[in-house]
């Protein structure tokens, strides 16, 4: 199966599905008109060549497919009635190694019936968009060269359905991977799935905001041993820890507001007497915990560990020590096994001949393992320095930073990829207009927000000051009222 589109523009993210051997069908944006052909026996899609064009086609093809996804399905007559548009038939099949996965619904408000929906409006009624059905064992080819995959809210790789959907007010839709998947009876993390993909739909423009946000940044605690000079939450070793009882009241807010991830920060958010509580109560609501932290010690502690990997999606290290940061990989790879480990490096910190010092010697580390090399690479966030707190003015300045970025990305280094925080994501479109626009977003506050646990507040990032944000005394003001003023 293949995917990409001109009409319904993915705004954050790509993804792209494997053609598999037997049948090969595909969704695409033809070069040019592209005749019907039926298939043999309607509502059999198998290695037969068909080419559909019209919507009522492409819709049973794609309603064939979605009563296929249903579990438990209902009978074919309720199915019917349920799903707008033709009737198709209970024996009507898609061969499996062309099947597609649909997602669940996210928000309790949502049903399968409005994933269907915005189907018919985005993708069945757009007539640019058709579907070709053939055998990729033959020497006949349903993609022409010209023709552009068509990206979709939907995956072919088999997770069992663990991932879901959500429709904003607005009109587009936004996919999320949890991360974890069962298979025989064992959890896998997805890395060939990104966490999310936006998509907008076919009469709107890329989506800028959302009144169902996607993340929260979450202060658990104000209390952490380093007395880091950059540290713009003043944190200090006595530090306030939030109220575990008003953490767990929030999560379920926060999931009814759409929320799919939370990223824990404080402070040191393993120093809170009850993180393990934390991880659990949120991912028993279905949001996926991820945190940061400057701490090595509870690595050696089993039963957080335990905790971390069943519960968390990432976990990032901060440093500014290229030795840190593999020591940090290294010990992660033993205790996290398949896990996603990043690294925070703080621009603005120090000269930016650090920086690139920093990356060559990271990357000299990881070639010399060579076969002892991790399988997905160390993941390099970059935070721009927040002038605030105690962290003051920026000492040094980050200019040509995006060079030393460009360098590395022409050396092709497949053991480091390199991310960035939305503050320097104007630098990003400034000097390195290469880099795809889908991959970030410069906007805080549009389609994620920060909540501090510990004083009570919320506001569009972490780094803003307290009188601009909004104070809570009532965990029933973690709403989208709230949220939407603002933006």
């Amino acid at each position: 199966m293949y995917l990409k589109s001109k009409t319904n523009k993915i705004s954050n993210i790509r993804f792209g599905f494997a053609t598999n051997s037997s049948s090969s069908h595909s969704i695409i944006i033809p070069c040019s008109p592209r005749s019907y052909v039926p298939a043999n026996d309607e509502g059999a899609y198998g290695w037969e060549d068909f080419c559909l064009t019209t919507p009522e086609s492409k819709q049973y093809y794609l309603k064939v497919m979605l009563y296929q996804n249903l579990k438990p399905r209902p009978s074919i007559n309720n199915f019917n009635k349920l799903y707008s548009g033709v009737d198709i038939r209970a024996d009507n099949y898609v061969d499996h190694n062309s099947f597609l996965n649909f997602p669940k619904p996210y928000m309790s408000h949502q049903t399968m019936i409005d994933y269907w929906n915005w189907l018919n409006k985005n993708v069945i009624e757009n007539s640019d968009i058709i579907i070709c059905g053939g055998n990729d064992n033959s020497d006949r080819d349903s993609m022409q060269e010209g023709d552009k995959v068509y990206n979709g809210p939907w995956t072919s790789d088999y997770i069992e359905r663990n991932f879901y959907f959500k429709i904003d007010p607005t009109g587009f839709l936004t996919i999320f991977n949890p991360g974890q998947y069962k298979y025989d009876d064992f959890f896998y993390t997805s890395r060939k799935l990104p966490s999310k993909i936006r998509f907008k739909g076919i009469n709107n423009e890329i989506p800028k905001f959302g009144l169902y946000p996607d993340l929260v940044d979450y202060k658990v605690t104000n209390a952490c041993l380093k007395n880091c000079q950059w540290c713009y939450q003043d944190s200090v070793p006595n530090g306030k820890h939030a109220d575990i009882n008003l953490i767990k009241q929030t999560f379920p807010k926060l999931r009814d507001m759409g929320v799919f991830e939370i990223a824990i920060g404080g402070g040191e958010p393993t120093s809170h007497p009850q993180f393990i509580e934390i991880l659990e109560s949120a991912k028993a609501v279905g949001i996926t915990p991820n945190f940061s932290t400057q701490s090595t010690d509870w690595l050696k502690k089993k039963k957080l560990v335990k905790a971390i990997s069943k519960h968390c999606g990432a976990v990032a290290f901060s440093t500014q020590k290229a030795q840190e940061a593999y020591k940090w990989y290294e010990s992660c790879a033993e205790s996290l096994v398949n896990f996603d480990c990043s690294i925070h490096y703080i621009l603005g910190a120090e000269p930016i001949e650090n920086f690139r010092k920093f990356i060559n010697e990271l990357c000299f580390y990881i070639k010399s393992i060579k076969d002892d090399a991790p399988k997905n690479p160390i993941n390099v966030i970059l935070l721009k320095w927040k002038e605030c707190g105690r962290a003051g003015k920026q000492p040094y300045s980050i200019a040509g930073w995006w060079d030393i970025v460009r360098e590395f990305r022409e050396t092709r280094n497949s053991y480091v990829s390199i991310g960035v925080d939305s503050f320097l994501v104007d630098d990003v479109e400034a000097h390195l207009p290469e880099i795809n626009k889908t991959l970030y977003n410069a906007d805080d506050g549009y389609f994620s927000f920060y909540l501090d646990a510990v004083d009570q507040y919320i506001g569009k990032h972490s780094s803003m000051s307290k009188k601009d944000m909004i104070h809570f005394d009532d965990v029933n003001l973690i709403n989208t009222e709230t949220w939407s003023k603002l933006k």
